[in-house]
C-alpha cells in the first residue's frame, strides 16, 4: 500500500515563478559534497506502487486504485519535468457511506503531464498540467449497467505539488516524497490556475510517491532551486534545512587572544600587540560569494598603551564563501576607498601604514563562530622605509595563540555557511 498522506491539490495562488527558465537542478554524491548543476537531461523514477485517490466532493464520489507508477519522466536542467503517470487495480466508491459503487473503470489509465517548478514563499513546489497542446490530464471511462456516472469524463485543469520532507523542492535529498500541497498554503481570492477538475466539478487528489532520479544519476542526491537565489547563507543551524539569516544581518567579531603587528621600526624590531579588537558589518547582497560590508575594525589597548593602530579606508567589502561542513571564509578588500590598511603610531612618532590587497579570515561555523588565521602579510603604504624600517610587516597572533589571528562572532549566534 505505501505511505498515503490525505491532502489536497489544485489551488495555486502567488506562484510568483512558473517559468522553467529561472531554475536550475543540481546534484551531489554526498551530503556535502561538491554540487554539480544537470547539464543533461535526467530521468526519474518512483520508488514503489502506492495508493491514489481521486475524489469528487460534489458527487459524493472516488476512485481509488492500489498501484500508480511513474514512467519516461525526464527531467530537464531548468528543473521541468515531462513523463506519464499509469493507474491500475481501480475501483469507484461513494465518500459517505464508503461504499462501492456499481460502476467500472477501463484501466490502465495513463496520465501524461509536464510540471513546471514554481517558487512561493522562498519554497519551490511543481506546478502539474497537461502536455501541451493537450488540454486535458486524461479521459476517465466508466462502464456498468447501474453505474450513474458518464461514461467519459475529462481530467483537466493545474495540480500543485509539494516535497512533504522539508515543504521545498530546493533541499539536498536523494529521494523526495511527492505530495499535493495542501489549500491553506495559498490565498484563494489570488487564484491565478484553475482547479483540478473532473469534467465541470472540482477534484482532489490523495497519495504521495517517493521520486528519486535514475539511469546515470541514480542514487545521487539533488534539488532544484531559482537560479537567482542560490547563494552562501548565514545559517543558524548546520543542515539542509537552513534556517537563513536574511541579507542585511549585522556581524560583530571580537579578539579572543591578543594581535601584533610585526615590523622594524627606526631599525628596531617592534611588535606592539593588541589587547582589544572589535570587527562590525552587515550582509549587504545574496549571491556567490555572499556579499556584505565591514564598516568599523577597531584595536585598543596596543603596546601596553603606548601605541595606536587605526583600520584606513573603511568600509570594507565582505565576501563570505562555503567550504563545506558549514565552515566557510571571510575576505575583506576595497569597497572603494582603498585596500584594508593599519596606521601604527607609537609614542606619538612616526605613522607608519601597512596594508593589504585583501584579508582572509577562516570562518569555523559554530555556537560561537570563530574567525581565525595564522598571519597576513602586509605591505608599507605609506611612510618611509627609513622611518618604519621596514617595507614588508605582519598581522598576527601573539605566541601565546600559536600565532593564530582568533576572533569570536557575537552577532549572530551560532553562525554556519551553507551554499544553497
Amino acid at each position: 500500500m505505501g505511505i498515503a498522506l490525505t491532502v489536497t491539490l489544485g489551488l495555486m495562488a502567488v506562484m510568483t515563478t512558473l517559468a522553467s527558465a529561472g531554475f536550475q537542478l543540481y546534484t551531489r554524491s554526498t551530503p556535502g559534497g561538491t554540487e554539480t548543476p544537470l547539464n543533461s537531461i535526467g530521468t526519474f523514477v518512483s520508488e514503489k506502487d502506492i495508493t491514489q485517490k481521486l475524489k469528487i466532493t460534489a458527487l459524493n464520489t472516488y476512485s481509488v486504485c492500489t498501484e500508480f507508477s511513474l514512467s519516461e519522466v525526464k527531467i530537464q536542467s531548468t528543473g521541468e519535468a515531462s513523463g506519464t503517470g499509469t493507474y491500475k487495480k481501480c475501483e469507484v466508491r461513494s465518500v459517505a457511506p464508503d461504499a462501492k459503487l456499481p460502476c467500472t473503470l477501463t484501466e490502465p489509465i495513463t496520465v501524461k503531464f509536464v510540471a513546471l517548478p514554481a517558487l512561493h514563499e522562498n519554497a519551490v513546489y511543481y506546478s502539474f498540467e497537461p502536455v501541451p497542446p493537450a488540454t486535458k490530464f486524461t479521459t476517465l471511462e466508466f462502464s456498468g449497467a447501474e453505474c450513474t456516472l458518464p461514461e467519459a469524463v475529462n481530467i483537466t485543469g493545474h495540480a500543485v505539488a509539494e516535497d512533504s520532507s522539508h515543504h521545498n523542492f530546493g533541499v539536498y535529498l536523494e529521494k523526495h516524497l511527492l505530495q499535493e500541497a495542501p489549500h491553506s498554503l495559498f490565498s484563494s481570492p489570488l487564484t491565478t490556475l484553475d482547479n483540478l477538475k473532473f469534467g465541470a466539478q472540482d477534484a482532489t487528489l490523495e497519495g504521495s510517491v517517493w521520486i528519486k532520479l535514475s539511469g546515470a544519476h541514480s542514487g545521487l542526491e539533488w534539488k532544484v532551486v531559482e537560479k537567482e537565489t542560490i547563494s552562501n547563507r548565514l545559517c543558524k543551524v548546520n543542515s539542509e534545512v537552513c534556517e537563513i539569516y536574511p541579507v542585511g544581518t549585522k556581524v560583530t567579531a571580537s579578539l579572543e587572544k591578543e594581535v601584533k603587528f610585526d615590523f622594524l621600526y627606526e631599525g628596531e624590531e617592534l611588535e606592539p600587540p593588541c589587547r582589544v579588537s572589535v570587527i562590525k558589518g552587515a550582509t549587504s547582497k545574496a549571491g556567490v560569494p555572499l556579499l556584505g560590508e565591514v564598516s568599523s575594525m577597531i584595536f585598543k589597548e596596543c603596546g601596553g598603551g603606548l601605541c595606536t593602530v587605526t583600520a584606513q579606508h573603511l568600509p570594507y567589502k565582505s565576501e563570505f564563501a562555503e567550504t563545506g561542513s558549514g565552515n566557510g571564509t571571510m575576505t575583506l578588500s576595497s569597497g572603494g576607498g582603498g585596500q584594508p590598511a593599519f596606521a601604527i603610531k607609537c609614542l606619538g612618532l612616526t605613522k607608519c601604514i601597512y596594508g593589504a590587497k585583501a584579508l582572509a579570515l577562516t570562518l569555523t561555523g559554530g555556537d560561537p563562530a570563530k574567525l581565525s588565521n595564522g598571519g597576513i602579510a602586509l605591505e608599507l603604504e605609506e611612510g618611509s622605509e627609513g622611518a618604519c624600517g621596514a617595507s614588508k610587516a605582519k598581522w598576527e597572533g601573539v605566541a601565546a595563540a600559536e600565532g593564530q589571528i582568533k576572533y569570536q562572532v557575537s552577532t549572530p549566534k551560532p553562525l554556519f555557511v551553507k551554499l544553497l
